[in-house]
């Protein structure tokens, strides 16, 4: 069977294509997908990275996340990859720099502005749908601007609003891969917290809020003491005294009046 079909990068973004872990020819998939399909530049650690056509920057950290692989599996695959002289590999102290071999042999050959993220009949449903065009064409356009990393962050932050100018936040923040860890981590212990969890998730602040304001800075909901929950529905602190009562099976924390804190 000869030719090709097109694939729109948007896929990355189906809950499919994620729903499992990777098999090899996805995984090649993928990254053909993400490469760039013109030159272009993207910043690591605020460190400017230069890319040119065909080439994308992760590291085999993001890999293995993204795929759901081990990093030796993603090893042996890049591997295997490079001695079918299918990609080259830098490697540098921030990221990997994997370039994709004939690429253009995977592409058309429209060159121009917007043509390779695009469909044949694009020109003429523009022309036909006129405004309602341009704004899904602009959805488009946005959705493919979410990388890996704001994904993870979308993923775990239990507020979903405003998700695009959440995006410029995180882009103005460019953190990189222990930063990001450490960030989600601090969005997953805030959003099981009292007072995350009240009310339905009412006082959660907006993604964009938390990213600007730099929350995960502010010192954390258990205030670096850790209780201890008991039978009884009691919360005791390290030194055994009464803070409060957990009441309608965890849903409401209710604090003990004459509980102080020790010096």
């Amino acid at each position: 069977m000869s030719g090709y079909i097109k694939i729109h990068r948007a896929l990355r973004e189906n809950p499919i294509w994620e729903k499992e872990p990777f098999s090899s020819g996805q995984a090649w998939i993928d990254l053909l997908l993400a490469a760039n399909f013109k030159d272009t530049c993207t910043y690591i650690r605020k460190v400017k990275i230069n890319l040119k056509r065909g080439q994308l920057a992760w590291s085999q950290v993001t890999m293995a996340k993204r795929w759901k692989w081990s990093r030796n599996r993603v090893a042996r695959f890049l591997k295997d990859l490079e001695n079918e002289g299918m990609i080259e590999q830098q490697t540098g102290q921030l990221t990997t720099v994997t370039t994709i071999c004939n690429y253009s042999k995977y592409q058309t050959s429209d060159t121009a502005g917007e043509a390779a993220n695009e469909s044949p009949s694009e020109a003429a449903d523009e022309a036909a749908g006129g405004a309602q065009y341009k704004k899904v064409k602009k959805d488009k356009k946005e959705k493919n601007n979410y990388t890996v990393e704001f994904g993870q962050f979308w993923e775990a932050y239990p507020r979903k609003e405003k998700k695009s100018e959440a995006l410029k936040a995180f882009q103005k923040i460019s953190p990189d891969q222990e930063l990001l860890d450490r960030i989600i981590s601090d969005v997953k212990a805030r959003a099981s917290s009292p007072d995350w969890a009240k009310e339905n998730g009412k006082f959660v602040p907006h993604p964009t809020t938390y990213l600007n304001q730099r929350r995960w800075e502010d010192e954390t909901p258990a205030n670096n003491v850790t209780p201890l929950k008991r039978k009884d529905g009691a919360v005791r602190d390290e030194h055994g005294e009464v803070k409060g009562w957990w009441m309608f099976g965890g849903a409401e924390f209710v604090e003990n009046p004459e509980y102080r804190r020790p010096a």
